[in-house]
């Protein structure tokens, strides 16, 4: 990593920066989002920003170029916030098929936790890792796997017991499997979810599969 990245705290403050990077990163690099036929006005507005509202700034990280000027010199991020089995209700925003993937997911994995789905306290044991990404041009640079170990060293310093991710790109899962050893807590084909009689994932190949990874620490 170049001496000019810098790794801090996420804020409120760069909730806008933020936002912008995450779609746009998103839009490129997750098939999910490619699908759906997506502009990044939509996505920032109904996806991105809304969940970097909710990011939690004790154990949410951002990469900053300090080379590039002051407001757009955030390169990549790592947003976390502590795991709630409450959801906001979908509506019919354009984002909804990801909005219930990422419910689906969670739903499926609590079922295999039931201590943990039905004891709020226990909830605030786990840590969600909500999304990573980094700016294109400073890829294969190890940033990712730096926000990672940051994040993953903040949440045991501060008691969280296990972290649970979801991982729906062939980056995401390579990372989360084979660099910081998570393991498969729920997975699901693609070509077999559903969201309102329809697939709206099933033409994507690769990855074949969204997950739930998770791991104790």
């Amino acid at each position: 990593m170049s001496q000019n990245c810098f790794i801090r705290h996420f804020t409120i403050f760069d909730v806008e920066e933020v936002a912008s990077l995450y779609a746009e990163v998103f839009l490129e690099r997750a098939p999910t989002f490619r699908v759906l036929n997506l502009t990044v006005d939509v996505i920032y507005e109904e996806f991105t920003k809304p969940l970097c509202k909710t990011a939690d700034e004790r154990v949410s990280f951002v990469c900053e170029d300090l080379s590039l000027p002051k407001g757009k010199n955030i390169i990549a991020f790592r947003l976390s916030k502590t795991f709630t089995t409450k959801d906001n209700p979908i509506g019919e925003l354009q984002v909804a098929p990801l909005y219930a993937l990422t419910k689906h997911l969670k739903e499926e994995w609590v079922k295999k936790h039931p201590e943990i789905g039905h004891d709020e306290a226990k909830q605030k044991n786990v840590l969600h890792f909500m999304s990573l990404g980094v700016k294109k041009g400073y890829e294969n640079l190890g940033i990712a796997s730096r926000l990672a170990n940051v994040a993953l060293k903040q949440a045991k310093a501060l008691g969280f017991k296990k972290v649970v991710v979801q991982a729906i790109s062939e980056q995401s899962q390579y990372v989360f499997l084979k660099k910081f050893n998570f393991k498969d807590g729920y997975s699901i084909d693609f070509k077999d979810f559903e969201f309102k009689g329809r697939k709206p994932f099933s033409s994507i190949e690769k990855p074949n599969r969204a997950m739930l990874l998770e791991q104790d620490l």
